[in-house]
Order: C-alpha cells, then sequence, then structure tokens
C-alpha cells in the first residue's frame, strides 16, 4: 500500500471520526448513519490493497475529516477535551495491541465471522455490532489501559448503546493500526501538523466537489 501523507491523513480521519462518533452517541443517542457505516465497514479488510478498500470513495470519511481539521487547526487550550482524549485513547490502545501479538490474531480471526454476518443481516445490524462490540470487550477491554467514554448515562447503561461504542472503538483502533502501517507516527502530529491539516482540507475539498457533480 502507497505509503504518503495522504493516505496516512485518510487513516487518522478513521481515528478522529469513530472518536466523533462514540462522543455523538455517548451524548445524543444517535449518530451521523453513513459516517457509522463506513468506519463499521473499515473492520473487515484486514490486507487491503490500498487505502480506498477501507474507506470507499471517502465521502462518508467526511465527519473524520472535519473532526481531524478542527483539531489541528485549534490550539490545545481550544480543542474539544473529549475528542481529543478519545483519539489519543485509541492511538495509546493500538501501541499496546501492536505489542501483543497474541490479541491482535485473536481479533483478526474473529472479524472473517463478522464479514459473513454482515452478508446476511448488513453493517447495522444489532447482532453484528454485538459481536463486533464482543470481540472489544474479550480483548482490548482486558487491557491495563481502558478508554473511559462520558456521555448521557440514559445512552451509555443501554445495551445496544454499550455495544455502537465498542464497535466504534474496536474501528478506531484499527484506523490507528492502518495509520501505522502506512508510517504515520507520533511525533508527525506535532512536526508536520499543517501539512496533515492541508491534505484533510484537500480531501474535504474533493469530497464536496464532487457532491455537486
Amino acid at each position: 500500500m502507497e505509503h504518503n501523507t495522504r493516505t496516512q491523513t485518510i487513516a487518522l480521519a478513521g481515528v478522529f471520526q469513530a472518536a466523533a462518533l462514540v462522543k455523538q452517541w455517548a451524548y445524543h443517542g444517535q449518530v451521523d448513519d453513513p459516517a457509522f457505516l463506513r468506519s463499521i465497514h473499515s473492520l473487515l479488510d484486514l490486507d487491503p490493497a490500498d487505502i480506498t478498500a477501507v474507506y470507499g470513495d471517502l465521502k462518508d470519511l467526511k465527519l473524520g475529516l472535519v473532526t481531524l481539521i478542527d483539531f489541528f487547526q485549534q490550539k490545545s487550550s481550544q480543542r474539544d477535551k473529549e475528542i481529543a482524549s478519545y483519539f489519543v485513547g485509541l492511538l495509546i490502545v493500538q501501541r499496546n495491541l501492536k505489542n501483543n501479538p497474541q490479541m491482535l490474531k485473536k481479533i483478526h480471526d474473529r472479524i472473517p465471522f463478522v464479514s459473513t454476518q454482515i452478508q446476511h443481516f448488513g453493517n447495522n445490524h444489532p447482532t453484528v455490532i454485538a459481536n463486533i462490540a464482543d470481540i472489544y470487550s474479550s480483548t482490548l477491554s482486558q487491557m491495563k489501559y481502558r478508554i473511559h467514554v462520558q456521555g448521557n448515562r440514559v445512552y451509555l447503561e443501554q445495551e445496544a448503546g454499550i455495544n455502537k461504542i465498542r464497535a466504534l472503538l474496536l474501528a478506531g483502533v484499527r484506523a490507528a493500526l492502518l495509520w501505522q502501517q502506512l508510517g504515520g507516527r507520533l511525533y508527525q502530529l506535532f512536526i508536520f501538523r499543517n501539512r496533515i491539516k492541508t491534505a484533510a482540507q484537500q480531501l474535504l475539498t474533493q469530497i464536496n466537489e464532487n457532491a455537486h457533480e
């Protein structure tokens, strides 16, 4: 797979999209459906030929790109603290997972069954989301470091809501792994922040132009 700022930014937007969707559900009990379905779909291809195999034509990654741009163009004191917390948390979990090959294999071994379920039920079926959530809870939730989600208890205590949040967190970790595989490194977030923001703005412009064709 080609490694460049554009592909790295797409993967990074996948991390931000998962973070934004987690916050949406945690506070409002609903999410941007196309963005949610794209994030879930991103889990399926574990050995993609290129980035489009994971995120398609990018129109459903718009939420992630907008969230990424907001994050990089604001001063640290002005950033959404919850989005920042989820973003950093997903990168930490990704790093810990990378250092745990047995857990990574367990996740990889269970994804094909998710693909089979989706063929029968569709991306957004409760059975599919519950299975993805179980993958997260039986693996990443067992790590010492865990991501704590804030929000409205009404939504955080619903089983269906908990499953959606866990599924999204798994999608966010998958995006973080992809970013790392594409050459993404933590130092780049500081040194190349303007380059990343510019790439995201260009991708967003491309999506908006395609939408009006």
